[in-house]
C-alpha cells in the first residue's frame, strides 16, 4: 500500500514511536517523557517556527496538518527520539560526544531521505548545517536532561 504524502510525516512519527515502545521499557518512558517533551517537541517546534516561516531555510512537502508551513508530526517523532536518545545515553563524557554525534550524523541521513522523497526541499539550508544543527539540538536536549534530572549529573563527572 501506498501511503499519499500528506500523511507521511504521521507514518514517519509513528514509526519512530514504535521503536521506541519496543526499545525503551514503558517505566523509562514515562521517566523521560517531559525531556522529550522539552527537547523533542518544543525545541522542534521553535527551530522549524524559525527555520520554515521566519528564516525560509526549508520547506515541506503537502501534509495533513500543517502549522505555519511546519507538520505537527515532526516535533511528535522528535518527542520519542529524544526519549530514545536519552534513554541509552552512556556514563562516559567521550562516549556521550560521540553517542550524540551518531545521532545527528543519522538525523542528516533521515533529512537526506526525505528530501530526495519530497518531503522536504532546502531552501537557505544543507545537509552539513543539518548536522551542525543535529548536534546542536541533541546537545540542549542533553542540557536539559543535566539540569532537570539529577541522576544525569553522574555523566559529566
Amino acid at each position: 500500500m501506498i501511503v499519499p504524502m500528506m500523511f507521511t510525516w504521521w507514518v514517519s512519527a509513528a514509526v519512530v514511536w514504535v521503536v521506541t515502545g519496543i526499545l525503551v521499557p514503558g517505566s523509562k518512558i514515562r521517566g523521560l517523557f517531559n525531556a522529550g517533551l522539552v527537547g523533542g517537541f518544543l525545541l522542534t517546534f521553535v527551530l522549524n517556527m524559525l527555520g520554515v516561516p521566519v528564516f525560509h531555510f526549508w520547506r515541506f512537502g503537502p501534509d495533513i496538518s500543517p502549522f505555519l508551513g511546519v507538520p505537527l508530526a515532526i516535533p511528535v517523532a522528535w518527542t520519542a527520539e529524544i526519549i530514545l536518545y536519552l534513554n541509552y545515553l552512556p556514563q562516559h563524557k567521550l562516549s556521550v560526544v560521540l553517542y550524540t554525534t551518531a545521532f545527528a550524523v543519522i538525523s542528516t541521513i533521515l533529512t537526506y531521505f526525505f528530501v530526495q522523497f519530497g518531503m522536504q526541499a532546502f531552501i537557505n539550508w544543507n545537509l552539513f548545517a543539518t548536522f551542525v544543527l543535529g548536534l546542536i539540538s541533541h546537545g540542549l536536549a542533553l542540557g536539559y536532561y543535566y539540569i532537570t534530572y539529577p541522576q544525569s549529573r553522574e555523566i559529566f563527572r
